[in-house]
């Protein structure tokens, strides 16, 4: 069996540390947690109501937001969020297109169904 130095185990730790700080930082967007911040939007881009979004999904859609400070991670939210709503059946696209201006965020891009995720700036 063999045996590790001292020397080689600070290595290898060093090793591991700096391999789970690249993964931590080259992407720090959760789909699955943007998903769940998201789901008191549901509701909201499934109905054929004019109703305004709840109070609710626009703390969440800003929170969101705030936190998608670069283009990829503007653009991996997008390709997350474009893969769930083409799964739903009753999405209504008016409605994903207009949540921001109607949780009063202004993007720099259109959002939708259809978007061209690698468009995002």
């Amino acid at each position: 069996m063999a045996s590790f130095t001292s020397n080689t185990k600070m290595h290898l730790s060093l090793f591991v540390v700096l391999l789970l700080a690249t993964t931590h930082t080259a992407s720090s967007f959760s789909c699955l947690g943007s998903l769940m911040s998201l789901i008191s939007c549901q509701s909201y881009v499934t109905s054929q109501n004019n109703f305004p979004p709840p109070r609710s999904c626009c703390n969440a859609v800003t929170r969101l937001n705030a936190r998608l400070t670069t283009t990829l991670l503007r653009q991996e939210a997008c390709v997350c969020f474009k893969d769930y709503t083409s799964r739903m059946t009753n999405i209504n696209d008016e409605k994903i297109s207009s949540l921001p201006q109607a949780c009063g965020l202004v993007l720099g891009f259109q959002i939708g169904t259809d978007i061209n995720c690698t468009a995002i700036p």
